[in-house]
């Protein structure tokens, strides 16, 4: 399985807590077990340090996801369609982001013949699974890494980066620059939101998803220099008119719950999320790792190594309860909750499962292979990219 697929979904997973103090810097999976393997163990009904459910990664007994609740079959909520989506698109290779509709998809289109990294990166555009037809919407410059930071049913928002080194990583051949873009769906046409200073860039916020898109206004957090120190803050712009103004000073990482807005702000040495209309806090411990906000708040905690852990371990912790729904020594990446769902990409070979937030109980797809996975939901569609064998799988997902 390309291991970019999980890569390029998302920024790099680095602390949110640069709040406290904002750095500058500069800037395959195992096949499948032959056997079946059990997909839930219960082990105690009852939310204590004692998992109800276990999870094991195939081929490795050690390595597990420890459920901290009820774990349900997901083919009693979910319709499950494979779907043929090619390798290569013209001779030129693809790779799937999400859904778009029904019988679109997102997707990165590299050049022919080359593998799928930031330097041949041709295009980003939309593919027709019907028709096999590809349409262009972003053109992309190999001098620079491109990431999506937020999709809208007119608007696709994106990162634009000078990709700052070299083969041997040691020597920049590009000089800095970063912008926040915007492809508008309905005119076809691109737009320049906002160039970031260059303090933002190498900052430690810089590698962080810092967008959060609500109708025509869209929200980022940017750095700048104050008084001698670097400093963050959240801007708006609207997407009808490009008209950018400052929306809160001392705060970064804005994020849509689907109804208000959340940002992360200093108070006194320590981190809060703070809802921008209620004004309600929830502080933010100093391992948070990312958030996840929608009709509930997660947070992806790096706990380090526990006693008796011989890895680290990673904490998923509802946020206004404290409670962790889930711990494991695996690594997952691009924390999502969307459309009630708490989803991840995993890089382990084992069973796929999400976090259905409005039953508050696991979802465990026991007719799929296991494998490394990605999963994004999208208009009411979930596209489930599972690595197993030395192949990718695609599944549509839609609710029963």
């Amino acid at each position: 399985m390309r291991k970019a697929v999980a890569i390029i979904l998302s920024a790099a997973c680095i602390s949110l807590c640069a709040c406290t103090a904002v750095t500058t810097g500069t800037q395959e999976e195992p096949a499948s077990s032959s056997e079946s393997s059990p997909v839930a163990t219960p082990e105690s009904s009852e939310h204590t340090i004692t998992p109800a459910y276990i999870i094991p990664a195939a081929g490795d007994g050690d390595m597990q996801y420890n459920l901290y609740r009820d774990c349900k079959p997901a083919e009693d909520e979910f319709a499950i369609e494979e779907i043929p989506l090619p390798q290569t698109v013209a001779d030129k290779p693809i790779l799937p982001v999400t859904f778009l509709d029904e019988d679109s998809v997102l997707v990165y289109m590299y050049k022919a013949n080359t593998n799928t990294s930031d330097e041949n990166l041709e295009t980003i555009g939309c593919y027709h699974i019907k028709t096999g037809e590809y349409e262009t919407w972003i053109s992309a410059n190999n001098e620079f890494g491109y990431t999506i930071q937020a999709i809208h049913e007119q608007y696709l928002v994106y990162r634009e980066n000078s990709i700052r080194y070299t083969s041997n990583f040691l020597e920049s051949e590009v000089p800095p620059s970063a912008r926040l873009c915007v492809y508008d769906r309905e005119s076809k046409e691109t737009y320049t939101v906002y160039e970031y200073p260059e303090e933002y860039i190498g900052s430690s916020i810089s590698y962080q998803d810092g967008v959060a898109l609500a109708e025509n206004t869209l929200y980022f957090d940017t750095a700048h220099s104050s008084d001698g120190e670097l400093k963050t803050a959240v801007y708006c712009a609207d997407l009808s008119t490009l008209d950018v103004a400052p929306y809160r000073e001392n705060a970064q990482c804005p994020v849509f719950d689907g109804k208000e807005l959340w940002v992360i702000a200093k108070e006194g040495n320590d981190c809060v999320l703070v809802n921008t209309e209620s004004s309600e806090k929830i502080p933010v411990p100093n391992d948070v790792a990312e958030i996840a906000i929608g009709d509930s708040i997660f947070f992806k905690l790096n706990r380090g190594t526990l006693e008796n852990d011989e890895f680290a371990t990673t904490e998923l912790v509802e946020a206004q309860s404290g409670q962790p729904i889930m711990t494991t020594q695996l690594s997952i990446d691009d924390l999502r909750l969307e459309e009630g769902g708490l989803v991840w990409t995993s890089y382990a070979d084992a069973s796929v499962f999400l976090f259905d937030t409005q039953s508050d109980c696991f979802l465990c797809f026991e007719s799929l292979p296991q494998g490394g996975h990605s999963l994004r939901f999208y208009q009411g569609y979930g596209l489930l990219q599972v690595g197993t064998d030395g192949a990718i799988h695609y599944y549509r997902l839609s609710k029963k």
